[in-house]
């Protein structure tokens, strides 16, 4: 590695040597391979973050020059993770102003790109998967107006669907949320867009009860 230097022992006898300076050698190889390992490690992981956006920009550079071209080319869609929290209840979350240390202070967190998914204790199919991305929305406010009814599409919508479901439970600490944080590459944690698409995907693999599948445009809401 330039401008460092790393004093390795000389090890002069056999590797199966037990006297006192070997063993004292061999603990100073290991602690320095470990060393080593964690600055090539770092150095890595800065490399990447700093070159990301660069090389992203090649890559569609490189396709729109395909396309201008008229050859044939491909778009690679980043992979990504789904983070799902611990599950909490909606009467739980019905309270507006939690403590810090309220397991459910989390769900109340204003202006995340989240997904999340409703489905009833026990039950394996969600009732709803829905997004929030407004500056001032949350997933708990979210929640809150699904149940009020306030902020719901038309009569046939997923979300007046989803409002009518809830209207009949009696034990809403029965039907569950969990917030799903979305693992994705810097380029897209804060597009709003992106996180509706992500929504889109994870209601069409988790087919929740209440899925129009003829759907295909984007319920707006407006940001709290």
């Amino acid at each position: 590695m330039t401008g460092s230097a790393e004093n390795w022992p000389e090890m002069r006898h056999r590797g199966s040597c037990a006297c006192g300076r070997c063993r004292r050698e061999k603990m100073l190889v290991d602690d320095l391979s470990r060393a080593s390992l964690s600055a090539a490690l770092r150095h890595a992981q800065n490399r990447y973050e700093d070159e990301y956006e660069d090389e992203y920009e090649d890559e569609y550079e490189d396709e729109f020059d395909a396309w201008e071209a008229g050859r044939r080319s491909k778009t690679t869609i980043p992979a990504l993770d789904v983070k799902w929290s611990a599950p909490a209840s909606v009467k739980d979350l019905s309270v507006r102003k939690p403590g810090a240390t309220d397991p459910t202070a989390a769900f109340h967190q204003p202006g995340k790109l989240r997904v999340y998914r409703i489905y009833k204790a026990g039950q394996r199919q969600p009732l709803y998967v829905g997004v929030v991305h407004g500056s001032g929305q949350s997933v708990a406010g979210r929640l809150r107006q699904h149940v009020s009814g306030t902020k719901v599409g038309g009569p046939t919508s997923e979300t007046k669907q989803l409002h009518d479901e809830l209207k009949k439970i009696k034990d809403l600490s029965q039907v569950l949320v969990r917030y799903g944080d979305i693992d994705a590459p810097k380029r897209f944690r804060h597009d709003p867009k992106f996180a509706s698409g992500v929504e889109k995907v994870l209601t069409a693999l988790l087919k929740p009860k209440f899925y129009e599948r003829k759907t295909t445009s984007f319920e707006e809401i407006e940001e709290d």
